[in-house]
């Protein structure tokens, strides 16, 4: 849940520029699918394809993104500690220089969560090309840090620290601060496919979202922030989603 805010703090190190937020929080939708009360699990992954938008709200810093979530610390959703990673259509430095073009990026929210424990990072340096699919990663390592990799295309390009497994929820989809972005559409939609998850204590990871046999009446594709220009549907249960935004 990357979020609309004040810009209090940043650095940039390494090609990676770090914002920490404040804690004004406008509206988002959504256009996702996701599994809540998941089995203990240490990582997930999909393909995501890149896409251009019409950021309606980019006049006030808005954006659009295709991204995943995942909880942690044994959360069963992802409103209070979790990681984001995946790739956003405008997007704000930490002195306030907005850009309107697009970058890959990563959050990071650790306890005690949002807003003290909330972290966004962006990564300008990796090329975000239109119409290419990208593999999207993020898979726990452990440690005395319990950190979390941050992987693009099976490169590691981020460290997420400090994030207790498990992960319990799982998301994956758009995310936009405004109804009347155009983002897809329903003959060119979004797309996250080949939907995995990591079960660590089996070395192995699982195709779609739900594993064989478990219950599966949180995976769902949906929608929310009340708008009816969002959208979410299965192209393939469980593995594949198509979504977009548009009036």
């Amino acid at each position: 849940m990357r979020l609309r805010q004040a810009i209090v703090s940043g650095v940039i190190a390494c090609g990676v520029i770090l914002v920490v937020p404040g804690t004004a929080q406008a509206g988002l939708y959504h256009g996702i699918a996701r599994w809540e009360g998941a089995y203990p699990n240490k990582g997930c992954k999909a393909y995501i394809m890149i896409k251009d938008a019409t950021v309606a709200d980019s006049s006030s810093k808005g954006w659009a993104a295709e991204e995943m979530w995942t909880s942690t610390n044994d959360k069963h959703d992802t409103g209070t500690t979790w990681i984001e990673s995946g790739y956003t259509k405008g997007w704000e430095e930490a002195d306030g220089t907005y850009h309107t073009g697009r970058t890959f990026f990563w959050v990071n929210c650790i306890s005690p969560g949002y807003p003290d424990g909330y972290y966004e990072h962006y990564l300008p340096t990796i090329t975000c090309a239109l119409n290419t699919w990208v593999w999207v990663k993020i898979m726990y390592d452990g440690g005395t840090t319990n950190t979390w990799g941050i992987y693009y295309d099976g490169t590691r390009w981020a460290t997420a620290n400090h994030q207790p497994p498990n992960s319990e929820s799982i998301s994956m989809g758009f995310e936009t601060t405004s109804s009347q972005t155009q983002f897809g559409t329903s003959k060119s939609p979004n797309k996250c496919t080949n939907m995995a998850f990591y079960r660590a204590s089996e070395d192995k990871w699982y195709s779609g979202l739900v594993q064989p046999g478990a219950t599966t009446n949180h995976a769902i594709a949906d929608t929310d922030g009340g708008s009816s220009n969002a959208h979410a549907t299965w192209n393939t249960k469980y593995t594949s989603i198509d979504n977009w935004i548009h009036h």
